[in-house]
């Protein structure tokens, strides 16, 4: 990067921030990390930072964060309708800072609708260059929302992509992480040459393995069983994510083959009281462990102490090109994957071509019965499989490095906005 674009200015506006543990929060935290590092002067606006736990706020110390402090469950709608009242706290609060002070890029973070509603607004009122980082598409494709039974009205949801289709075909740029958002990007007729692909990934530094006399400790630390093969899932609770199918699967390798060293270890930021009912209906309270919160330091190190991380998704054609974040984070702390989705996803893929971990396909009982058994029985390939998730990671998929990346891109509108 030349010297006349450091100490430019950024405007975030992101749903969450850390310390909030979310995968969105994650994403964008991770390049906020690389411009304060690069020496941009970045202010972040939020609506929900989560926790409070001071050990989280090191990385962010010189950079101003607003956080509007809006409540969780009712901001949850925004991933599917943008919310009213969220809206205009983006607006009121975006118009008095930029009325003070002029800022050279405007970064936007999608999954939430308002951000990127706002981002276009003040991009065309002050004439300032808007980038939009894309985790997940929004809105959801019409076909894909009817097929996942979203119960989102097609009709609705048509209206929303027509909008957003015009804010992002005149986005100055746009970032999402995977080939599938933009193939549909370009479909919806954005500017190729605008869309660039930088995939979800793990920080190598904070995920990284534990040394095997470490292990014991940790899981001392945590109250987990040191004897047991624990098979770990850490992430939010909801309908398009069937742990509870794990769990059933789990269940028919006890029941037929009498044993009693494994336990499923589920980690959430969110309230797990109706999945623990599950639990208990099954009689599985013995094998199965819910944890969290946690801050990212803990469950990092949680997951450094397990033996195989899940990704459960649904069978449907449109979780294809869905693979979150959380596979980084599992495979950077060398753990292999245990997976569910459709066949042909990039899940699949990314598992088969790397020798990762094991895919099972639709998440029914006996397909997850059937990945457990083979963890079971083939040690030597998992540790195999966990060797080279963690290589996979450093080499394609280390956070500093996509950091970088995206920078570039920052200082790419930096340069055309004549800075």
């Amino acid at each position: 990067m030349k010297k006349g674009t450091r100490g430019s200015k950024v405007l975030v506006l992101t749903p969450v921030f850390p310390p909030c543990p979310q995968a969105p929060a994650q994403r964008i935290s991770s390049f906020v990390k690389a411009l304060i590092k690069s020496r941009f002067e970045v202010l972040v606006l939020t609506c929900s930072r989560g926790s409070n736990d001071v050990r989280e706020f090191s990385d962010y110390d010189d950079t101003l964060v607003y956080d509007f402090h809006y409540p969780m469950f009712l901001f949850a709608s925004s991933f599917v309708i943008p919310s009213p009242i969220v809206l205009l706290l983006y607006l009121f609060a975006s118009v008095i800072i930029l009325a003070r002070k002029r800022f050279d890029v405007i970064l936007a973070s999608v999954p939430a609708g308002e951000t990127a509603v706002i981002g276009f607004v003040l991009s065309r009122v002050f004439k300032i260059p808007l980038l939009v980082d894309i985790r997940d598409m929004f809105p959801p494709p019409t076909d894909g929302i009817v097929r996942a039974h979203m119960g989102i009205p097609s009709k609705l949801n048509d209206l929303f992509s027509g909008i957003f289709r015009i804010f992002y075909q005149n986005a100055d740029k746009l970032v999402c992480v995977d080939m599938s958002i933009k193939r549909r990007l370009v479909t919806s007729g954005v500017d190729v040459r605008r869309v660039v692909v930088i995939p979800h990934g793990a920080e190598s530094s904070v995920y990284k393995p534990c040394r095997l006399e470490d292990c014991n400790r940790i899981r001392s630390k945590y109250e987990l069983p040191l004897e047991k093969f624990i098979f770990v899932y850490a992430g939010a609770l909801a309908w398009y994510y069937p742990v509870i199918e794990v769990a059933r699967g789990l269940k028919k390798i006890l029941c037929t083959s009498a044993r009693n060293d494994l336990e499923l270890l589920i980690l959430s930021h969110l309230d797990y009281g109706y999945e623990k009912k599950i639990i208990e209906k099954l009689g599985l309270e013995d094998s199965v462990r819910f944890m969290g919160p946690l801050t990212v330091a803990d469950a990092a190190e949680v997951l450094s102490a397990c033996d195989v991380g899940l990704v459960v998704y649904r069978g449907e054609d449109y979780w294809k090109g869905m693979y979150g974040s959380k596979i980084f984070s599992y495979m950077s702390c060398k753990l292999p994957i245990l997976a569910s989705g459709p066949y042909g996803s990039v899940i699949d893929r990314l598992i088969q071509e790397h020798k990762t971990g094991f895919f099972v396909g639709p998440p029914y009982e006996s397909n997850f019965a059937k990945g457990i058994s083979f963890f079971l029985n083939n040690r030597n390939e998992v540790k195999i499989m966990g060797e080279n998730a963690r290589e996979v990671v450093k080499r394609l998929y280390d956070k500093k490095r996509l950091g970088l990346r995206f920078v570039s891109l920052i200082d790419e509108l930096c340069k055309r906005n004549g800075l």
